[in-house]
């Protein structure tokens, strides 16, 4: 019976495998506020204790020409700051590339938890850029959950995993005994009635575990207005803690109107709390 299929969340007592948080600056950040980027990490006890390992990131090349495509290294294409767990994994990662700024977590408990530590971490960087008169032109939010569920069909992971009727999946997943995938992508309102990006990507493969659901849902606030004909508004550090707790609330709002009720209740899913 459908109700007996057990759903485990790849996580434990939830679902997320991964979360990032981000800024983009509007013009591309240069060598120089990277070298000073780590230079700030360097000269920080607390940084340094977080994220002990710091190393630089190489940018790849891809050159066409009459011999065909060829690929190499460019110079240093930013700083990745690491955490790792004693078994090596990543456990959390800082990138300063040039057009962005981004901290992911691979060990997130609860929002209300890893979020301080994140912007501990994020937001000295992005006092420090700022300063150097770089404007954001986007806040984001980005999350990876999985499921698993003990059954070979897809149709009846599909049953027991998603809400009778949600507007967020195709019609005919609820026919197919198939693996699937699904991208959506929409724009709403956010914080002060700026743009959001939303997208998100939902697939239902299988493997010799049974079924496996990933979802991965992306939100950006831009510094553009979400009314037909608003100007630019601009998004300045302050914003940063507010625009990350919006983005964190429409994925959840998403996610309310996608899994069916018990998987809800089992991952202690509900909208109205910012936890």
């Amino acid at each position: 019976m459908l109700g007996e299929l057990l759903v485990k969340p790849a996580a434990g007592k939830h679902a997320i495998e991964v979360m990032a948080l981000a800024v983009e600056w509007g013009v591309p950040v240069s060598s120089d506020v990277i070298a000073a980027i780590r230079a700030l990490h360097d000269g920080s006890a607390l940084l340094r204790e977080f994220l002990p390992r710091a190393e630089a990131l190489q940018e790849l090349t891809v050159s066409i020409g009459k011999d065909g495509p060829s690929v190499g290294m460019a110079e240093a294409g930013g700083l990745q700051l690491s955490r790792h767990s004693a078994d090596g994994k990543p456990t959390w990662l800082v990138q300063a590339r040039p057009d962005l700024l981004s901290c992911s977590c691979m060990e997130y408990d609860r929002w209300e938890a890893t979020k301080p530590k994140a912007l501990d971490v994020l937001m000295p960087l992005i006092a420090l850029v700022a300063a150097q008169d770089y404007p954001m032109q986007a806040v984001g939010v980005q999350y990876q959950d999985a499921f698993r569920v003990d059954t070979n069909s897809p149709i009846a992971a599909t049953r027991q995993l998603f809400l009778d009727g949600t507007a967020w999946l195709s019609p005919r997943i609820w026919s197919e005994d198939a693996p699937w995938h699904i991208h959506q992508g929409w724009f709403s309102a956010g914080m002060d009635g700026r743009l959001v990006h939303n997208v998100m990507n939902v697939d239902l493969t299988t493997d010799e575990q049974g079924c496996l659901l990933r979802i991965n849902g992306q939100h950006r606030m831009l510094e553009r207005g979400h009314a037909k004909g608003a100007s630019v508004i601009p998004i300045q550090p302050s914003d940063v803690a507010l625009a990350l707790d919006s983005l964190h609330i429409e994925n959840k709002r998403v996610l309310v109107q996608l899994l069916s009720q018990s998987v809800c209740d089992q991952i202690g899913l509900k909208v109205l709390e910012t936890k």
